[in-house]
């Protein structure tokens, strides 16, 4: 078929479909993939473009097929901006090595690109030796999938000469593979980037370039489409060879080239971790065009500083396993507030209180998705729920193995009928739990109240030993806080004394009459600064306080100070003499924290031993069809053969059902993804309201 032929039919499927990828092209026009590209690039440029979903479309009808609307900023996007240029500053992360090198080398050649070819370049004593050397640090190192590679020399300031190999396109290695696997979304390598562009933001550099990629596209575009629109992208780089994974250079010779520039070679990698969560510069890169009404409806707005709703979780704790005072906090604040972080080092007991936290929001109506980056952390918090009641509780979705779990699940459900007996026992732990529950508080509010004593104690002990220094040790313990309030009513009588007694003071009339009323009042001043000497002395005042009265005032009210202190010493440290030993209180919580826990678990186990009680004869029938769905078809799709169920087994009502119903709810929302999946293998076709498309992802784990 000649090229303008290629060409023709191109536009003419574009014009006709809308936007296709190359491979959709391909198939339809029943040539090879890599003749569709070489038009595509070639002699159609100008005349398509290419989006960022690698769907090609007219560009004269851009405007019909954009793929989406230019972002707008949010409100928050240079704060997310200004994160994203800390990390730029702190980033010391990527992927770079010499070419060349007197000892072992970081990185290998590839004859082969290994994501689409077989699996035989594992088997290479290179890669076998990197692997080694990657597995004795596992913590600090990983090893990395890169192509292109871009080679850099430099030149150092004592004279050093050399070349960097640094790859643009990283794959990461697959932690959770038994063996050397690579994730299929590829990242931008931000050591090559930035020593292309010389950018001061490099990772945002990196967002842009890997929104303009299609990088967080569910499904990654092919190799060699995706370094070719790269090239497409940056053509003022010094690209050095035709781009083409099917036809590596000739292995070993990266570290004999002297010129550099972008070469047709794949590598891997050894490197150190990046200090930083995988992802976070695209998240924050791409959180800047998140609507401002999506921000706020999230938990993000709440971190960010939003007011929150908080829950009605409110009532006894269950306590499946013995939480300590920190753990119960945490948990409590889990269920009330609208966003709670909890940290803390391995064995801190995280797991444990992540249990307690799906247990209670259960048991209080809450809806919960526990989700996980590893597989591992699924499994343990799965296996401790789900122990510790004769029924599983936690729902997990994912593979068929997992599908047939949940059927079997749903069966066992169905099929158990409470007595009275259960119902009644359930009453009774529940009362039994609440008052263990005020027991603890109770000891707990003892404990609190023996710390608030002890501190009190310590900040008062150096003001009390100013004041032993002042009085004797019989005035000392003797310090009475009526008679200092006698004390300090005689020093308020001599005061008011000293004032009257004043002319300056005086009102006008009394200054007319003053030489009548001075002998009276200064006879008043003698007598309140004698009675006032007098109370000072019963409290032990050892001193003599005859000089004038204002000084007998002053010396007297330092004095009550110093008195004042004594007696706030020995009141406080009293009370803190009558209350229990912390030891026996420790004890005490020790005990009721571990009753508490053995009452948690009949209460759950009653609980989930009434679960059936919840469901009325419409939620039987629904869980029923769901559950017989989830058990045919795993098996008929294993067979390959076309699946066929009888009518009576109504799809649409069991999707209306499933959606008016809270508890099914409440396990998993992406058990309805299941459902629709399910039923497209099926042949029937979803309702409206929940369009057939939205699949769960066999890698998540939702409860």
């Amino acid at each position: 078929m000649a090229a303008t032929d290629i060409a023709e039919k191109l536009l003419a499927h574009i014009r006709q479909r809308g936007p296709s990828k190359a491979k959709e092209i391909a198939d339809a026009l029943g040539v090879d993939r890599a003749i569709v590209n070489s038009a595509l690039y070639g002699e159609l440029r100008g005349r398509v473009r290419q989006g960022t979903s690698y769907a090609w479309s007219l560009v004269e009808h851009e405007h019909q097929h954009r793929n989406g609307d230019s972002p707008s900023a949010n409100a928050r996007s240079k704060l997310f901006g200004y994160y994203l240029e800390c990390l730029s500053q702190d980033d010391d992360s990527g992927v770079r090595t010499f070419a060349d090198s007197r000892y072992d080398l970081d990185y290998v050649e590839l004859e082969h690109w290994p994501l689409e070819a077989a699996r035989a370049y594992l088997e290479t004593q290179p890669i076998r030796k990197l692997l080694g050397r990657q597995q004795r640090d596992t913590r600090k190192k990983v090893l990395w999938l890169g192509y292109p590679v871009s080679l850099r020399r430099v030149h150092s300031r004592k004279g050093w000469e050399g070349t960097f190999l640094e790859p643009l396109l990283i794959w990461p290695q697959d932690a959770e593979a038994g063996e050397l696997e690579f994730l299929p979304q590829p990242q931008i390598n931000t050591r090559a980037l930035g020593a292309l562009t010389a950018s001061e933001n490099v990772l945002e550099d990196a967002a842009m370039l890997g929104d303009d990629l299609g990088l967080d596209a569910s499904d990654p575009p092919p190799i060699d489409e995706l370094v070719t629109r790269l090239r497409d992208l940056r053509p003022e780089w010094d690209w050095k060879e035709t781009l083409d994974p099917a036809s590596l250079r000739a292995v070993g010779s990266l570290r004999q080239i002297g010129d550099g520039g972008i070469y047709n070679a794949a590598v891997v990698v050894i490197a150190d971790k990046s200090p930083f969560t995988a992802g976070l510069e695209r998240e924050l890169a791409d959180l800047r065009h998140v609507e401002d009404t999506a921000i706020t409806a999230s938990s993000l707005a709440v971190f960010l500083g939003a007011a929150g709703s908080e829950s009605a979780a409110k009532g006894p704790l269950l306590e499946p396993a013995p939480l300590n005072a920190e753990q119960r906090i945490a948990v409590q604040q889990a269920l009330s507030e609208p966003l709670t972080v909890i940290t803390g080092p391995p064995g801190t007991g995280k797991s444990q209180v992540v249990t307690a936290i799906l247990v209670n929001a259960a048991w209080h109506g809450l809806r919960v998705l526990f989700a996980s980056k590893n597989h591992k952390a699924v499994d343990v918090v799965m296996d401790r729920v789900n122990g510790l009641s004769p029924r599983p509780f936690l729902l997990r979705l994912g593979t068929r193995t997992l599908q047939q779990q949940l059927a079997q699940h749903l069966t066992t459900i169905l099929s158990a009928r409470p007595t009275e007996t259960d119902r009644r026992t359930y009453e009774t732990v529940v009362e039994r739990l609440k008052q263990g529950g005020e027991e603890l508080d109770r000891i707990t509010c003892q404990v609190k109240r023996i710390a608030e004593l002890r501190n009190n104690v310590d900040r008062l002990e150096i003001a009390a030993e100013e004041a032993r220094n002042v009085l004797s040790a019989a005035a000392f313990s003797a310090a009475d806080q009526m008679a200092i309030s006698d004390a300090g009513g005689k020093a308020i009588e001599l005061r008011e004394a000293i004032q009257k007694a004043s002319r300056d003071r005086a009102a006008p009339f009394e200054k007319l009459l003053w030489a009548i009323l001075k002998k009276s009042r200064l006879r008043s001043v003698t007598i309140a600064a004698e009675q006032f000497r007098a109370t000072l002395a019963s409290l032990g005042c050892q001193g003599r306080l005859d000089g004038a009265p204002e000084l007998t005032l002053r010396e007297g009210m330092a004095f009550l100070q110093t008195v004042r202190h004594a007696s706030l010493y020995q009141t406080v440290l009293k009370t803190l003499s009558g209350m229990p030993d912390l030891g026996t209180l420790s004890m005490e919580i020790a005990d009721c924290t571990r009753v508490l826990a053995e009452l948690s678990a009949e209460v759950w186990s009653s609980w989930t031993t009434l679960l059936p009680d919840r469901l009325n004869e419409q939620d039987r029938s629904a869980l029923g069809d769901y559950a017989a769905i989830l058990r045919i078809v795993p098996i008929r799709l294993a067979q390959g053969t076309q699946l066929m169920i009888v009518k009576q087994l109504d799809c649409r009502n069991v999707n209306r059902l499933y959606y008016q119903y809270d508890y099914l709810r409440s396990i998993s929302r992406g058990a309805a993804r299941t459902c629709r999946r399910t039923w497209r293998h099926v042949g029937w076709n979803a309702s409206p309201r929940h369009p057939v498309g939205a699949t769960t992802h066999e890698n998540s784990q939702r409860i």
